[in-house]
């Protein structure tokens, strides 16, 4: 996502430094020589500079808007190299997607980062943000119309201007004030994504090939938006932000293509956990954020008042599917649907 979200502006005529770490150096050398990026299948901006796992301090010399892309396991390791060096005239903003556990504490990813910055005695503090919404990094860099949600702790002022200094023809940037619902979209879509597949896998398990039962797919989405709403609600956040692009959008890509969805329907399809985890790494995918973040959110929930996780039973039953402890195909069988799909049930 950090290459692809280069194009857009190097459109806008921005300085663009592309700072790799350590678990970048192949990709960095490949792109030192102007080759292409080995995931985007093509090359970047030749308006970049490049910076190696040596070279932060210098790449972030004189920056004001630093981008956070890695995943999530890796924003405690880049947060502990920033530090040193981050300031207020700065603005982080995350696309990682997921929790931040600290002291005992399940933040959403933002805030954990804040919390972060605050345990580590940082004094002068950078405002931060999150951007989200269904932006598969491949299209984003092909230009294939994208449009995604931004919030930040700073100023509505100064949210647009970043939301504008990312916003060209075919990708849309729009600034909004609810970061607390866009954290949580952002954090718990890739869990619900692992559900929302079920019926892909389910499917082709079934029948020897693809026919995806889509009538469950729909209950299936109403209720994973009808959970986003209350965690939102007790989280102090805007339920409307469920039904927009962090929210609905999201859910729809990253079940759909994203490899939190190509989990769920093997699970779906029969294989545990460990078996769909053994898949995806032979086809050179490591890390399903949903996967790491569905035991956060569990224990996330649980501190919002008048929310547990029996009152969100699809967050619930993929807490059990991950385990072992049951199945998709369980789950879907014994559905009580007066508990699915919100209001809309009946």
């Amino acid at each position: 996502m950090g290459g692809a979200l280069t194009f857009p502006l190097a459109k806008n005529l921005h300085e663009i430094r592309l700072y790799c770490t350590e678990h970048d150096s192949e990709t960095f050398a490949l792109l030192k020589k102007g080759e292409a990026h080995p995931r985007l299948k093509q090359q970047l901006p030749q308006t970049i500079k490049y910076y190696g796992p040596k070279d932060l301090q210098a790449a972030l010399l004189g920056s004001n808007i630093v981008f956070l892309c890695v995943n999530s396991k890796g924003i405690r390791p880049i947060m502990n190299a920033l530090l040193p060096y981050i300031n207020s005239e700065m603005t982080l903003v995350t696309v990682a997607k997921g929790f931040f556990k600290l002291n005992g504490i399940v933040h959403p990813m933002t805030f954990g980062i804040e919390a972060y910055m605050h345990a580590n005695g940082l004094s002068d503090l950078p405002a931060v943000g999150c951007m989200a919404g269904p932006s598969i990094a491949s299209e984003l860099a092909g230009q294939s119309p994208t449009a995604v949600n931004l919030s930040t702790s700073a100023s509505q002022e100064r949210t647009q201007q970043l939301a504008d200094a990312f916003s060209s023809r075919t990708f849309h940037v729009r600034a909004g004030q609810d970061l607390k619902g866009l954290e949580i979209c952002s954090a718990f879509k890739n869990i619900y994504s692992i559900a929302l597949s079920w019926p892909q896998g389910l499917g082709q398990k079934d029948s020897g090939e693809s026919n995806e039962p889509v009538n469950l797919k729909a209950i299936l989405m109403l209720q994973a938006l009808a959970e986003l709403e209350l965690i939102i609600q007790a989280a102090g956040g805007d339920p409307k932000t469920a039904r927009g692009l962090a929210g609905l959008g999201d859910l729809v890509a990253t079940s759909g293509s994203g490899r939190n969805g190509r989990f769920g329907k093997l699970l779906a399809s029969g294989q545990t956990t460990e078996e769909a985890m053994d898949t995806l790494k032979s086809q050179g995918i490591e890390t399903v954020e949903g996967l790491d973040a569905t035991p956060l959110g569990l224990e996330y929930v649980e501190t919002l008042d008048g929310l547990s996780s029996e009152s969100l039973p699809l967050l619930s039953a993929i807490g059990q599917v991950i385990k072992g402890a049951t199945s998709p195909q369980v789950v879907v069988r014994e559905m009580n649907l007066k508990r699915y799909a919100g209001s809309d049930a009946s």
